[in-house]
C-alpha cells in the first residue's frame, strides 16, 4: 500500500526538501494519489494506452528515484496536461506553488512503484492491467481534486469516476 510508504521518515524528508510541514504533506497526498491514479486509469482505458503504462512498470525496475520514476509516469500519463495538473495540486492542497511538482513527482513515484509490484504480483498483461485500474476508477476520482476530471480527457470522453486505489486500500 502507499499509505505504507509514507512513513514519518519520508514526510520529514520531503518537509526538508520542500519546506512544506509534514502535516501538510500528509494531507496533500491523498489528492496527489489520487490524481495520479486517476490518469493512470485513463491512460490505461485504451489497448495502447495499457500498453505503454505496461512499458513503463517493466522500464522502472529499480531504477531511479522516487522522483525520477514519477517524472516519467507523469509525463506518460499527463504529458502537456501536467502544468495544469500541477496548478489542480496547488490550488487544492495550498502547497507552495515550489512544493507542488516535487511532491507530485514523488506521489508519482510512490503509486508506480506500488503498481509495478502489484502488476509483477498478480502477473497482469495489458489487458489485466487496464482491468485493474478500471475498477479502481471511482475510488480514484473520489480522493482526487475537484477538476482532475476535466484535465483527464482520453478518446475526447471525460472521466467522471476515476479515484484512487487508496480508497479501496489497494494502494
Amino acid at each position: 500500500s502507499v499509505k505504507k510508504l509514507i512513513t514519518s521518515d519520508w514526510l520529514l524528508q520531503a518537509a526538508s526538501e520542500t519546506g512544506e510541514t509534514p502535516d501538510t504533506i500528509k494531507t496533500a497526498m491523498t489528492p496527489i494519489l489520487g490524481a495520479v491514479i486517476s490518469g493512470f486509469a485513463g491512460k490505461a482505458s485504451s489497448e495502447e494506452g495499457a500498453t505503454q503504462v505496461l512499458s513503463l512498470l517493466n522500464a522502472v525496475a529499480g531504477t531511479g528515484s522516487l522522483a525520477e520514476i514519477g517524472k516519467r509516469a507523469l509525463g506518460l500519463v499527463f504529458g502537456a496536461r501536467i502544468s495544469s495538473v500541477i496548478e489542480l495540486i496547488g490550488g487544492a492542497t495550498g502547497l507552495r506553488p515550489s512544493a507542488s511538482p516535487s511532491l507530485l513527482n514523488a506521489g508519482a513515484g510512490l503509486a508506480t512503484t506500488v503498481l509495478k509490484t502489484i502488476r509483477h504480483d498478480e502477473h497482469f498483461d495489458a489487458h489485466g492491467l487496464s482491468t485493474y485500474l478500471k475498477a479502481e476508477r471511482g475510488a480514484a476520482l473520489k480522493s482526487a481534486p475537484a477538476g482532475i476530471s476535466q484535465i483527464l480527457e482520453f478518446g475526447g470522453s471525460p472521466f467522471r469516476h476515476l479515484g484512487p486505489m487508496l480508497a479501496s486500500g489497494a494502494l
